[in-house]
């Protein structure tokens, strides 16, 4: 079974004043800032660990025993570099791998590379079996994308709203609601709720130029593609 857990985001700014702000309570809100973040960039920024992550290699016609040609090359069955040779990990994009088990046993990490998403035997390839029976191969890795600059800009100034939003003693800001505004001369202005939802947005600057830098297709989650002829993940 595997277990995935969000790392949270260091060096995150806040335009607030947080120096009087309980360290549980900026926690919690940089936390949930950093869930919405997630959220809004279709599941791609922030890294996750994934813990024993298990995959089986079906053999097959185009999978079978790996042998060392001629050329010095391996191969399965037929299938040149591929097949029993490489694992897509389920969860993309891979940002690294930690560990990788084969029935239980640490491989040495000089016997695999991680590309594009897969990580390919080095010299060998994955043991494959005819049954659904145990996965041999157990991988641990990370995924996603480490935030930047803009993402932890961003991740401040939504946890400063969620801040203000909670403390009835906060200054006076304005209504969710509002579309325009004078003030000592100053007429402010901004579309309204419906039109910024509707186009993907919250009317927070730096939450939206998040938006336009990671996801600027609005993705309600990180796309993918899936070779149906790969390496089975274990269910």
């Amino acid at each position: 079974m595997s277990r995935t857990a969000a790392e949270r985001w260091t060096g995150v700014k806040y335009p607030c004043d947080t120096t009087e702000v309980d360290p549980a309570d900026l926690t919690e809100a940089t936390d949930m800032a950093q869930g919405w973040l997630f959220g809004l960039s279709g599941g791609r920024v922030g890294l996750f660990s994934t813990v024993g992550d298990e995959y089986r290699v079906s053999r097959g016609d185009a999978c079978g025993v790996p042998y060392k040609g001629a050329d010095g090359e391996w191969r399965n069955g037929g299938v040149d570099g591929h097949g029993c040779c490489r694992v897509e990990l389920f969860r993309q994009p891979v940002y690294e791998v930690a560990e990788v088990r084969i029935e239980g046993v640490v491989l040495d990490p000089l016997g695999y590379v991680l590309l594009d998403n897969s990580v390919t035997r080095i010299g060998a390839c994955w043991p494959a079996d005819g049954d659904c029976d145990e996965p041999a191969i157990s991988i641990d890795y990370r995924w996603g994308v480490r935030p930047g600059m803009v993402a932890k800009a961003a991740c401040g100034e939504l946890a400063c709203e969620f801040l203000a939003a909670l403390d009835p003693s906060a200054e006076c800001r304005l209504p969710s609601s509002w579309t325009q505004v004078v003030r000592q001369g100053v007429t402010m202005s901004r579309p309204d709720t419906a039109t910024l939802i509707g186009a993907g947005l919250t009317g927070l600057p730096l939450v939206d130029t998040f938006i336009s830098a990671y996801n600027p297709s609005k993705l309600k989650q990180r796309s993918r593609v899936v070779h149906l002829d790969d390496a089975r993940r274990a269910s």
